[in-house]
């Protein structure tokens, strides 16, 4: 069997820091803690930011090709200073409605990722304000539905992880969706492989750390 259109990050891939963290040394771990206590609370959206918020996304759906969603997600956020502490309450709301247009709608999931990339990456508050447990729910629901990259879904549900943001029931729910179907498809005789099946030994393992990591449930 043949899967069109999947594209794993890497054919092998490591147990996670956060499962063997005794193997890393703990100090990483405790790294990544205190950078998680220092991050701002998040501020509840008011009405007016909510209004905001909603004429923002229904501009984004509107977007029929990358360049137009990449200019106005760019428009409505590049103008916040590199430097800002504060961010609009709607930053994580945008960046998500930006992640599904781009990903779901116009089938652009490297665009997806770009975006969520430089949201990131720019400093600890665009991370903290826009990079929501939705925003990533988001990316990993892109990772399954469009390349089924269960390796690039355990690296991002690790870094939920080690970086506080908590799982959801929608989190959840996606990766009950991916853990089941690699569960119910692979076929192993010992610790061999065979061809035409269609996930590999690495790939299950992969699917058991992320259940793991989101918590235990009995799959029927």
């Amino acid at each position: 069997m043949v899967i069109e259109n999947r594209n794993p990050q890497k054919k092998k891939k490591p147990l996670p820091r956060a499962v063997l963290a005794p193997l890393y040394g703990m100090h990483q771990m405790r790294a990544a803690k205190r950078t998680s206590e220092r991050r701002p609370a998040l501020r509840h959206e008011s009405a007016e930011d909510m209004e905001k918020s909603s004429a923002i996304c229904r501009a984004m759906v509107e977007c029929h090709t990358s360049q137009d969603l990449l200019q106005c997600f760019l428009q409505h956020t590049a103008s916040i200073p590199e430097s800002a502490q504060l961010y609009p309450r709607y930053y994580g709301t945008i960046l998500e409605q930006a992640i599904r247009q781009a990903s779901l709608t116009l089938q652009d999931p490297y665009l997806a990722l770009a975006l969520f990339e430089q949201v990131k990456n720019r400093n600890i508050y665009s991370y903290v304000s826009g990079c929501t447990v939705k925003a990533y729910n988001a990316i990993l629901a892109m990772r399954w539905q469009i390349w089924q990259d269960i390796h690039g879904m355990m690296t991002t549900v690790e870094e939920m992880n080690i970086n506080g943001v908590g799982f959801d029931d929608e989190t959840r729910a996606i990766v009950h969706t991916a853990v089941s179907e690699v569960e119910s498809e692979m076929v192993l005789t010992g610790d061999k492989e065979h061809d035409g099946f269609t996930w590999s030994v690495d790939e299950r393992r992969s699917a058991n750390i992320m259940r793991e990591l989101v918590g235990k449930w009995i799959f029927k």
